[in-house]
């Protein structure tokens, strides 16, 4: 886990930028509103698959994150392995967390 991606992540709920669950992201990359997309070490290989289907179709960045879904819980008091950054500060701020070998761009 990555703990200064955490504090970011905190940051981001506060400002209203976070966007959190397999439903709103799906929603936000289709109406453009996600500008990254963060999935977590543990989520199921089926979400996974489609969230990233699915980015991948409308152009969103994504990542595998070094956290997992309990992690966006004690943080966030609300369990979710698909969150989204609906704002390119934080997403800037969130690249410089990710680990070196995951900051390459993952669209298409």
């Amino acid at each position: 886990m990555n703990d200064s991606l955490l504090p970011s992540i905190g940051l981001a709920r506060k400002a209203g930028k976070l966007i959190l669950g397999f439903d709103a992201v799906s929603t936000a990359c289709k109406n453009g509103t996600a500008a990254l997309v963060l999935l977590s070490e543990d989520l199921s290989p089926k979400s996974r698959k489609e969230i990233v289907r699915i980015a991948q179709q409308y152009e969103i960045r994504w990542f595998d994150a070094p956290f997992q879904m309990g992690d966006i819980d004690r943080l966030l008091h609300k369990r979710a392995g698909i969150l989204a950054v609906s704002d390119e500060g934080f997403v800037r701020m969130f690249l410089k967390h990710l680990p070196a070998h995951e900051k390459e761009d993952q669209t298409i």
